[in-house]
């Protein structure tokens, strides 16, 4: 809300921001990529927004267990398995909070 800052926007203020920051940090590197079949298969998975109809391999919330049973899915997957779930052709995990 600073007047001076490169991204400042007059319509946004403390009371109704217009826009949203998302910090993202690097957390760890997957050991095995996690298939997007193998976490439709998953029935602790159900529901993630990454499996429904029209939505994209990208960036995508997550609730706190769903992103565990990624988590430990990934120690578990097989390298055989096709279809990864990967973050610009790599199998990194990147944590993310949004805030106001």
């Amino acid at each position: 809300m600073d007047p001076k800052d490169d991204h400042f926007d007059p319509k946004s203020t403390e009371e109704n921001p217009i826009w949203m920051q998302v910090d993202m940090v690097f957390v760890e590197k997957f050991k095995n990529p996690v298939s997007i079949s193998l976490i439709k298969a998953n029935p602790r998975l159900n529901g993630v927004p990454v499996t429904q109809v029209g939505n994209r391999l990208s960036i995508q919330p997550l609730l706190e267990k769903h992103f565990e049973e990624i988590c430990r899915m990934s120690t578990s997957v097989g390298e055989e398995d096709t279809g990864a779930m990967t973050c610009g052709g790599s199998t990194e995990l990147i944590r993310a909070n949004v805030t106001v």
